[in-house]
């Protein structure tokens, strides 16, 4: 489900409780003696504030057996940021027997909740379900649900949240595959993301504009969000956009961008993208050390070398073989 998100999505009306300042008026730490004194017995009373923040303090801590015991406490208080923990929780083992059909029923009930304090967790968790339907864990695999899903939280009000982001990105995503192909749609939702800051959106938004998929060809508007996601640190759009340089004869820039990724290892750069699709980050680096490899190997904004542009198509094809010989192909008729 997700635990790259975390902990469930803060907000205001739901900000652990305090225990009242020393003497000196300082604040107890949390999970300092007076802190954890306080918390313990609100708990103790019921109070299913104390229930969340002492879960909170316990999962941050990675004592997952005793943040379960808290977060059960305060589900049964109705306190739907536990639910959203208890989900994560059960869906990756953590500190329970993986259960991703539990986990599946608790992200469900914070996906469906119309309790106006929760409502900030709504479409975090709509995007968790819609991904459960979309990967078959939890439940049979349907595309159709995940995009229902996917759709309840791209539509969301607060078009900054993380969910809805993730679900538009999503979205684009699944109306760019073989089989769910709708190009028109997968523009829609790109430009949605793209437009609310999604770097691998902005970096397939680019592409979409340069080819024509789903619109007119538009270059110089694919090349402003190649440019854009590039600059923020998009391994995948720096690669594309070398690849444009080059196809549009700007050697030197194709060069350029293509040096910041190239030398990068696997691990570096899975590293440095964390939050990215792998097969899309290796694609990038492929795509730049083709390129690079073409310019050493034609003597193009950087001096000829044939001994390293070899070291470079190897590197291509080690990072991504399908497109290293796509480019191969195109290469071959005069294209590359």
């Amino acid at each position: 489900m997700s635990t790259e998100l975390g902990l469930a999505p803060e907000d205001d009306a739901e900000k652990p409780i305090s225990p009242p300042a020393n003497k000196d008026d300082s604040k107890p730490t949390i999970g300092s003696p007076e802190w954890l004194d306080f918390m313990t017995d609100r708990s103790e009373r019921g109070d299913a504030h104390a229930h969340f923040s002492l879960g909170h303090y316990h999962f941050e801590r990675k004592e997952y057996t005793e943040a379960i015991e808290y977060f059960n406490r305060a589900d049964k208080k109705e306190n739907i940021q536990a639910t959203y923990q208890l989900a994560v929780m059960y869906y990756d083992g953590l500190g329970v027997a993986e259960n991703q059909c539990e986990g599946l029923q608790y992200m469900k009930a914070v996906a469906e909740t119309k309790n106006k304090k929760y409502l900030h967790l709504v479409p975090s968790a709509q995007y968790n379900v819609g991904q459960a339907y979309f990967q078959g864990f939890g439940i049979s695999q349907s595309y159709d649900e995940a995009v229902r899903w996917w759709t309840l939280a791209a539509d969301a009000v607060d078009q900054e949240d993380t969910g809805c982001i993730k679900a538009q990105n999503a979205l684009g995503m699944i109306f760019s595959r073989n089989d769910t192909l709708d190009l028109k749609q997968a523009l829609h939702w790109h430009q949605m993301a793209a437009e609310n800051g999604h770097l691998e959106s902005m970096a397939a938004l680019g592409q979409m504009y340069v080819n024509g998929h789903g619109c007119e060809v538009d270059k110089p508007e694919g090349i402003k969000w190649l440019k854009e996601a590039s600059s923020r640190g998009c391994l995948y759009a720096t690669g594309l956009l070398s690849r444009e340089y080059f196809t549009s004869k700007l050697y030197s820039r194709a060069v350029e961008n293509a040096l910041k990724i190239c030398d990068l290892d696997k691990e570096a750069a899975i590293r440095l993208q964390e939050q990215f699709i792998p097969h899309l980050v290796y694609r990038g680096i492929a795509t730049a050390c083709f390129v690079l490899a073409r310019c050493l190997q034609l003597g193009q904004g950087i001096e000829k070398s044939d001994e390293k542009a070899k070291q470079y198509f190897d590197k291509a094809s080690q990072f991504d073989k399908d497109i290293t010989s796509d480019l191969h192909t195109k290469m071959m008729f005069g294209v590359m």
